[in-house]
Formats: structure tokens, sequence, C-alpha cells
């Protein structure tokens, strides 16, 4: 019986969304500046934008820190079902 392999994660998987989210912002800000419409019409997108961007950010670190810290971890308050025979 072989051990199960551990998925490997490289930079290039790291990389890719930064790249991605970047060239995305960089796209749609620059639709937004050459709109050919209202200043109030560019400003309601410009400010949606800014939304969709900072709650991204937020969600990110609570994510990460969802899957770092362990099952039954007081840091998240949850009570482990397994005993200490058991571990």
């Amino acid at each position: 019986m072989s051990a199960p392999l551990r998925p490997r994660t490289t930079m290039a998987f790291f990389a890719q969304p930064v790249v991605s989210f970047a060239v995305s912002l960089a796209v749609t800000i620059t639709g937004i500046g050459y709109l050919h419409d209202s200043r109030w019409i560019r400003a309601f997108l410009a400010r949606c934008l800014l939304y969709v961007v900072t709650s991204s950010f937020t969600l990110v670190p609570l994510k990460v820190m969802l899957q770092v810290v362990p099952y039954g971890s007081p840091a998240l308050g949850i009570q482990s079902q397994v005993s200490s025979s058991q571990r």
C-alpha cells in the first residue's frame, strides 16, 4: 500500500489568479473611463467595482484561515467530536 499523494501547488498556481485579477481590474477601469455616458453612471460603476474588489480582499483571509486552522481549534470556537484516544 503506497502513501497517498499530497497535491503540490506551484508558484504558477498562485500567480495565475493574481495576474487574471489585475488584468480584469485594469480592463474594467479602462472601460469605465472610456464609457460615453454621464459622470453619475461612471461614478456608480466605479463604486460598484470598488465594492467588489474590497469585498473579495475581505473574504480571502477568511477562506485562508478556515483552510489553515484545524477542525476543533479553539480559535474557531468549534469543539472536536473525536475523543483523545482516537487521535
